[in-house]
């Protein structure tokens, strides 16, 4: 059988052919591209700042390609430059899987170009591009280039609208600051404030200044060595700000903020100061720069806040070589913090003890370098590792050291209780009883506020912590000099795949779960006391059921106004049982510091005198 087609059948094939394989290529494929991207960017993969550009630079039309700067590369740095992990000696606060934040400054500089050349002027984002381009400039050329390219831009964005963003208009104002320029700069803030006021009288009922002109406008006064100035200045934007608060009720004002911080430290160092300097380098112990990290100078007054990542006091960038240096230091008492991504971190951790701080005299010159050291590796147990013995074997690493601690964590829903759980050891290696890691130390009455209605005390990781019959549990180990002073670590973030071979992660399976327990973990808590009631009353010496009812009674308690003393009462009596039982002497502190508050100086002495026979002191 023979089939005839005629050529323009033939031709009209070929061509819807080809139209089907140009629809592909024109729809389908930029958007399954986007698609991936898309995923990519919101994981944070490795490769997704090459697959942001390959995006731009493929795309087909202007519009594309500028909205696509847009999301990527501009809207990123319009609040902060958000880094994975913030670092201090006193905390860490790190961000989960999220936007990707690994583009350098270098890198967007030609999309920036484009953007500005192309872009629409009317578009918020386009001062933020004009912004962002001479910070560059001012960094790689000079401060009075930025200056020029900025004018120009501001002139030119001028002719479009009739406001310009004050990211941009603050922007030249601190680079006449940088310049040296300090008159020009005040009359730019006073412009900016001008016009602002002007621009937005029929939208609001009165014109606040912003924090960030305040500051600016502050440090400029400090320059000129005008203080009384400067703080008449941080003052008056506090009490704006106070009033604002008290007319409308959905604004609070927090005096936890930058204005009052400098106010404060002003009036601390007094009217005749002169500014310092701190200085020095990021890098890994092998001396590879750490390059792009945030440095940062706080307060050692908030030495127990986490760090703002919208800005701390005094902030800077390390360069190519590591190197960072702050200026204008105001005399006083600093912590270091630091701004890194996982990538930086991943495989080291920073040993810092965590009272550490930096003292700023007048017109000094400091000097704090940090150094990244390499993690520990474990040996055992690792790998979700099942104990049903009554003791565990921790193994590590050797290193130079003087001696090692170790360190156990329970893990709940919302995050971790770490703990020491060793004495010093000599040896790479150290073996726990159970037991000990069961009745581990934790804290009861405490005061809660009465509408507080804290859920987050039955959450069954934390009750249990290492009685947890599912429990999953960590572990690591720290290396000291003869100083105390820690030289490296075990627990830290590690990327690298040939790093995650060995996870510090075991669990507990030398127990049943008793009756009380189950319906703990079922959510019946009235139940699961009245279980452990029934246990207690059955076997006095049932120590665990002791434990899980007091530490279930203090979170009922907290759910009671007032605090019910009747609860409060049996709680202590189960403690005193607890503590004649396994002669842990936290639990004589216990009843130390009960007699303490009801001020039984009999009781507190009976106590003590315990509390020092279980110590063996």
């Amino acid at each position: 059988m023979k089939i005839k087609m005629k050529m323009k059948h033939l031709l009209i094939g070929i061509l819807s052919f080809a139209v089907l394989l140009l629809g592909i290529q024109v729809l389908v494929l930029p958007l399954w591209k986007e698609h991936l991207v898309t995923k990519a960017y919101t994981v944070g993969a490795p490769k997704t700042g090459e697959m942001i550009k390959s995006l731009i630079d493929d795309s087909w039309s202007d519009k594309k390609k500028l909205g696509f700067i847009e999301t990527y590369m501009i809207e990123p740095t319009i609040n902060v430059h958000i880094y994975d992990l913030y670092l201090t000696s006193s905390s860490s606060t790190w961000s989960h899987e999220g936007s990707w934040r690994g583009f350098e400054a270098e890198e967007i500089q030609p999309y920036l170009t484009y953007y500005v050349d192309k872009g629409n002027p009317h578009k918020f984002y386009y001062d933020y591009a004009v912004a962002m381009r001479a910070e560059h400039i001012a960094k790689t050329d000079s401060v009075d280039d930025a200056i020029v390219y900025v004018e120009k831009q501001i002139k030119e964005i001028s002719t479009k609208r009739d406001y310009v963003e004050s990211k941009l208009t603050l922007l030249l104002a601190e680079l006449y600051k940088r310049s040296g320029d300090l008159d020009h700069a005040l009359v730019l803030l006073d412009e900016i404030r001008d016009q602002e006021k002007e621009r937005l009288q029929e939208f609001v009922e009165e014109y606040v200044l912003s924090e960030d002109w305040t500051l600016l406008k502050a440090k400029i006064l400090l320059e000129k060595n005008n203080v009384k100035e400067a703080i008449s200045t941080l003052s008056e934007w506090e009490e704006s700000q106070k009033l604002l608060a008290q007319r409308d009720e959905w604004i609070e004002y927090y005096d936890d903020n930058r204005i009052t911080r400098l106010k404060e430290r002003l009036l601390a160092v007094g009217e005749v100061f002169e500014y310092g300097t701190v200085s020095g380098f990021v890098q890994k112990e092998d001396g590879t720069p750490i390059v792009g990290t945030a440095v940062m100078l706080r307060d050692q007054s908030r030495a127990n806040y986490s760090v703002d990542p919208y800005g701390e006091d005094y902030q800077t960038v390390t360069d190519e070589q590591g190197y960072y240096e702050v200026t204008g230091v105001l005399p006083g008492e600093y912590q270091i913090g630091l701004g890194l991504s996982f990538n930086q971190i991943s495989g080291y951790s920073w040993p810092v003890e965590i009272e550490d701080s930096i003292s700023v005299e007048n017109d000094s010159k400091a000097v704090y370098d940090v150094e990244l050291r390499k993690l520990m590796n474990v040996v055992s147990p690792v790998n979700n590792q099942a104990i049903d013995t009554e003791t565990i074997l921790f193994e590590w690493e050797e290193t130079t050291a003087a001696y090692y601690l170790v360190y156990a964590a329970y893990h709940f829903e919302h995050g971790s209780v770490s703990m020491q759980i060793s004495e010093e050891i000599q040896e790479h290696s150290w073996e726990a009883r159970i037991e000990d890691l069961h009745h581990i130390g934790f804290f009861v009455d405490y005061d809660v506020r009465d509408e507080e209605n804290y859920e987050g005390a039955f959450a069954p990781g934390q009750l249990f912590d290492f009685i947890h019959p599912a429990g999953k549990f960590s572990w690591s180990v720290a290396a000291y000099d003869e100083n105390g002073k820690e030289i490296r670590r075990s627990n830290g973030y590690r990327l690298d795949d040939a790093l995650v071979e060995e996870l510090p992660f075991f669990t507990l399976t030398n127990r049943e779960p008793s009756k009380g327990d189950q319906l703990l973990l079922d959510g019946k808590h009235q139940q699961a006391l009245e279980a452990y009631r029934t246990l207690i009353k059955e076997n006095k010496e049932d120590d665990l059921s002791l434990r899980m009812a007091v530490k279930l009674i203090n979170g009922l308690r907290q759910q009671k106004v007032g605090n019910d003393e009747k609860l409060r009462e049996e709680m202590y009596g189960y403690i005193a049982q607890l503590s004649t039982l396994t002669e842990k002497p936290f639990y004589a502190e216990m009843m130390m510091d009960k007699a303490e508050k009801e001020d039984n100086q009999i009781e507190y002495d009976k106590w003590k005198k315990i509390y020092d026979e279980h110590q063996g002191g």
